[in-house]
């Protein structure tokens, strides 16, 4: 079946599985920067990519987590056990 330009093949995430676990390692890292309380200009100068694309990452975590802001975002990745201690 042909694929939208840009989409990437997934492996589902297992039954009962963390939703942290669908997100990839750049989804993971824009989610980390979010809990820190970061802007999406922060972001964007943490990561070297526009404040268009960090904003994108951010919409989409909040799609994909299905939570309305970056406060429930927060709250999803301190409880996630993912968290590392600078």
């Amino acid at each position: 079946m042909p694929r939208a330009p840009g989409q990437r093949n997934r492996v589902p995430a297992p039954v009962g599985a963390s939703p942290l676990s669908r997100l990839t390692a750049r989804e993971r890292a824009v989610l980390a920067l979010v809990a820190e309380g970061k802007s999406n200009k922060e972001i964007a100068q943490r990561l070297f990519i526009t404040r268009h694309t960090a904003k994108a990452h951010v919409s989409r975590l909040l799609h994909k987590l299905n939570k309305a802001s970056r406060t429930e975002l927060a709250v999803l990745w301190a409880t996630s056990g993912l968290r590392t201690e600078d």
